[in-house]
């Protein structure tokens, strides 16, 4: 082989290895275009600036997270409006009424025992067990549908019950109804009643007098 056919050779060789770096160079870069890659991590495509769409939604996200905030109670739901969980005061449930007894006495007189005229006595002790005092009230006998306010005149025999009731402590008094006609044969065949007292209702069992109220 002469010098010559050699080096065209040679020439051959090199012109093919340059043409294969060449190539590699294209395809490297064609690579990393279609990967997405750069030196920074990001994108390798054109920046794209945020639309008016994006904006507002990333700004309402924030908006949502500041006020919705975290649960201050083990259980509320997050962003849940707190409530007071203060139990109020049920007059009711603090005062006990007990019925010493009630009895119905017929009238004494003529006219009285005409229009079915009678009195009806209960003797009625208070208990509060409220730390504070409890109001006084108009107290109300209950019959069927009817309400009978207890007679003014006897506020002496009623004494405490018609006062306000102080914390932890206790009144007795006999409250005394005027009942005629209808309403007194009801008591009468029936023998029961309900007192409204102390912002309670309860039942009264009542006895039936066959003779008029004991004078004195």
């Amino acid at each position: 082989m002469t010098p010559q056919v050699l080096l065209r050779g040679l020439a051959k060789l090199l012109a093919v290895v340059l043409a294969a770096g060449a190539a590699g160079v294209v395809i490297g870069v064609g690579l990393a275009a279609l990967s997405g890659d750069d030196a920074s991590g990001g994108g390798g495509g054109a920046i794209v600036p945020p639309t008016t769409s994006m904006t507002s939604t990333a700004r309402t996200a924030t908006t949502s997270m500041r006020t919705t905030g975290t649960p201050t109670t083990p259980g509320q739901a997050i962003g849940a409006p707190t409530t007071s969980t203060t139990p109020a005061t049920n007059v009711g449930r603090t005062t006990r009424v007990q019925i010493l007894s009630a009895v119905l006495y017929p009238a004494a007189t003529t006219s009285g025992k005409a229009r079915a005229r009678a009195r009806l006595i209960v003797r009625v002790r208070l208990t509060s067990r409220s730390p504070r005092t409890i109001p006084a009230g108009a107290p109300m006998l209950i019959v069927g549908n009817e309400a009978i306010r207890s007679d003014r005149r006897a506020a002496a025999s009623a004494g405490e019950l018609l006062r306000p009731l102080a914390a932890a402590q206790s009144a007795t008094g006999e409250l005394f109804f005027e009942t005629a006609g209808d309403l007194t044969r009801r008591l009468t065949s029936q023998a029961r009643a309900r007192l409204s007292i102390a912002a309670r209702t309860v039942e009264v069992p009542i006895r039936i007098s066959s003779t008029p109220v004991p004078q004195g």
